[in-house]
């Protein structure tokens, strides 16, 4: 289904720091719980965690889209220090060793206007090529990028395969010596 970008919905895109993030932490909080996909990787507490020991060195800039003082979208990205077209990217989605989804947050009941102002801030803070490193194209959050990105004529690709690792019941021990060991 593609989603509808409306032009002139009072959505705001604002980049902020890590700093100015925590400030916002109710905020960042509450639309974690209005996400259209849980993404435990960009919420304030994983994120802070890392933030404060492994990826200390780390200066990620969030993308935010705010509607008045509510947020309804954030990615945390970093910009390439020499983006070429063609050759490096403008920017990625965040990911440390530590990060396995790359998933924007955004607000399910705005997804297809905040998807949109949240390409926007991309493009404000650096234009060009950008790079979401881990993330499945199935899902909600991602159709309403590619929507957004599709009314705006913004070319997209993906490359490689990516899928969530799952779980499923098997044979027995016994049924698996025998069909696998003989």
């Amino acid at each position: 289904m593609l989603m509808r970008y409306r032009p002139g919905t009072g959505l705001d895109a604002r980049i902020l720091t890590a700093a100015e993030m925590r400030s916002r932490l109710s905020g960042w909080e509450d639309l974690c719980r209005r996400s259209l996909e849980d993404s435990v990787y960009y919420t304030p507490r994983y994120a802070g965690a890392l933030l404060d020991t492994t990826a200390s060195q780390d200066h990620p800039r969030f993308v935010t889209v705010s509607e008045g003082e509510r947020l309804v979208a954030l990615l945390p990205v970093e910009t390439a220090r020499l983006p070429v077209p063609g050759l490096a990217a403008a920017g990625q989605a965040w990911m440390t060793d530590y990060t396995f989804s790359t998933l924007p947050l955004i607000d399910r009941n705005l997804a297809s206007d905040a998807a949109g102002v949240l390409l926007e801030g991309l493009g404000q803070l650096s234009g060009g090529e950008w790079v979401f490193p881990a993330m499945t194209l199935d899902g909600p959050s991602a159709r309403a990028l590619m929507d957004a990105m599709e009314l705006r004529g913004i070319p997209w690709a993906a490359a490689g395969d990516f899928t969530r690792a799952t779980i499923a019941r098997g044979p027995g021990f016994e049924e698996h010596l025998t069909e696998r060991i003989g």
